[in-house]
């Protein structure tokens, strides 16, 4: 009985796991706004929507043009 388990242990864990498939590497647009000892701020642009975005230690925020629409460069 311990032999059957010992084969099936052995046998299950050669298996291996499939290798996944890689997510490709995409270049990210970005610009730093303020560094400034305790603050940090930049802009990132999001690669599917081309919207900018705004990232400082509170949070996310889309960056808007003047008129309040989203800023896309």
């Amino acid at each position: 009985m311990k032999r059957i388990i010992c084969l099936l242990l052995i046998c299950l864990t050669l298996t291996g796991c499939v290798s996944g498939t890689e997510v490709p590497t995409e270049k990210t647009e970005y610009s730093v706004i303020l560094n400034s000892g305790s603050c940090f701020v930049f802009t990132f642009k999001d690669p599917d929507t081309n919207v900018w975005y705004i990232s400082n230690k509170y949070g996310v925020t889309p960056r808007l043009n003047k008129d309040g629409t989203l800023y896309v460069k």
